[in-house]
């Protein structure tokens, strides 16, 4: 919750869970990085941006505004250019 609210920036994290609220659907997906750590993805910013990654899909870097809602740490890209595969 340090970052909420800042631009941050995620490097070498990969798709851990495409839909992490199956059977529902909020257009998250969740990622996890070298250290296991786990965000998730969301697209209250960039309304384009769907769970459309497979899981194990690798980023070479994800940017986007820290957010902290529902108990889960998100990041919220701002466009396409902000998930660089």
């Amino acid at each position: 919750e340090g970052f909420e609210g800042m631009l941050v920036q995620l490097d070498s994290v990969t798709v851990a869970s495409m839909n992490p609220d199956a059977p529902k659907d909020f257009d998250e997906f969740q990622i996890t990085d070298a250290t296991a750590s786990l965000y998730r993805v969301d697209d209250d910013l960039y309304g384009a941006l769907d769970n459309i990654y497979p899981d194990a899909t690798p980023f070479t870097r994800i940017v986007g505004i820290a957010g902290y809602t529902f108990n889960q740490r998100k990041l919220l890209p701002r466009s396409a250019a902000d998930l660089v595969p």
